[in-house]
């Protein structure tokens, strides 16, 4: 399993997929990367009449269903490969509901897969700093669909949340339409602790404007629904945030003041090789929140960042971060790439630093953590905290 980078999707989960999809009677059912067939079968139970395809390059995955699922047009094929359509007989753009649980890999820039996001009308994306399988699974997946065709497709945090995919979200709500988003529980996939959502997209462009946001519990059933402007989408399309924006409506957002966020420019580790003693994630621990720092010189060609008396670092990274706020009293000191240091005049700080301890302002950063490997707090969403 772990060879192809393959999370199989538990029932509940493949259910509540295929109960998203508004499609009544679909001629034409695609599985590309059918691992298990969960996904496959949960379509097979709603979609009796329908004619299905599964495609997986795992050649296991690929016999076993043959003992298992019947009536189902099964293809040894790796789903990014660029001529997928030659290689599995099915035609471009005749599949009505597309299915998806793609895994997760990195994937090397290059002209065949910009050529085919650009086939996908996904051509913003090409500008992407990397690409990941879920975005080309995305882009075949759209090119395999008819126009107004539904793709549903499990996708880790990253696409809903990171800013490093911006430009695909932009992509997918301008040129296509994003029915449903829907925010699932962590460590719901066997081996690992990624956060996943699934994601409904009608292929081709539509009149609507707001976009369906909702959450689901462990046992795959819906807890809650909201809607919001399409335009509101691009920075980050995820339930949790949205809600949190909703209760954060009152004061002005931090970036309106006048102060500056700044993370800094040294690792951890080059700030020991350079023997320059550091503020890191894990000093939070060794001082109270009221940090005492000793003043430190450095002869270096690129000065480290650094913290200095009326100053706030808040960590960037770990789980906990939202948690680790110090206000520096007295001092100097370099931090590292893992903090954030916010500096401005003292009111306004004294107005920041109140916030970021209240109860409402940790629930808020709390709620903005995201990430698949290490929750990271983005400055963005620290510029839009309401003071």
């Amino acid at each position: 399993m772990q060879q192809f980078a393959q999370f199989f999707t538990e029932k509940s989960f493949s259910n509540l997929l295929i109960d998203s999809i508004s499609h009544k009677n679909p001629q034409t059912v695609l599985d590309l990367g059918i691992g298990n067939g969960s996904l496959t079968t949960a379509a097979k139970q709603r979609w009796k009449n329908a004619t299905y395809y599964g495609v997986d390059i795992d050649k296991k995955c690929i016999s076993n269903l043959s003992d298992t699922i019947s009536d189902i047009n099964l293809f040894k094929v790796n789903s990014l490969n660029i001529n997928l359509a030659e290689k599995t007989n099915i035609k471009l753009g005749s599949i009505d509901i597309a299915i998806c649980n793609p895994p997760y890999l990195t994937i090397r820039k290059s002209k065949k897969y910009n050529r085919l996001l650009t086939e996908a009308n996904l051509t913003r994306s090409i500008n992407l700093k990397s690409y990941t399988s879920d975005v080309i699974f995305i882009a075949q997946n759209i090119n395999m669909l008819k126009p107004k065709g539904v793709l549903g497709i499990i996708v880790p945090e990253g696409i809903v949340c990171s800013h490093s995919f911006k430009l695909l979200r932009q992509d997918l709500l301008e040129n296509h339409s994003i029915e449903m988003c829907i925010q699932l529980e962590p460590k719901i996939f066997c081996k690992t602790e990624a956060k996943t959502h699934i994601l409904i997209i009608k292929k081709g462009k539509n009149k609507k404007n707001t976009v369906i946001l909702s959450s689901a519990d462990k046992d795959g059933n819906i807890t809650d629904k909201i809607q919001v402007n399409k335009s509101a989408l691009f920075h980050r399309m995820d339930y949790k945030f949205h809600t949190s924006t909703f209760k954060n409506k009152h004061g002005k957002p931090l970036s309106s003041l006048n102060i500056s966020i700044t993370r800094g420019n040294y690792s951890k580790h080059e700030l020991e090789a350079l023997k320059v003693p550091y503020f890191h994630t894990t000093s939070f621990k060794q001082h109270d929140k009221n940090c005492s720092l000793i003043r430190n010189t450095y002869n270096l060609d690129k000065k480290p960042t650094i913290a200095k008396k009326g100053d706030i670092l808040i960590a960037r990274v770990g789980r906990n971060s939202y948690k680790q706020i110090a206000y520096i009293q007295k001092g100097n000191i370099a931090f590292t790439d893992c903090i954030y240091r916010i500096s401005g005049n003292h009111d306004d700080i004294e107005k920041v630093l109140k916030r970021l301890k209240s109860k409402s302002g940790q629930t808020y950063l709390k709620n903005v953590l995201h990430g698949v490997c290490a929750q990271v707090i983005s400055k963005k969403d620290i510029e839009n905290l309401k003071v």
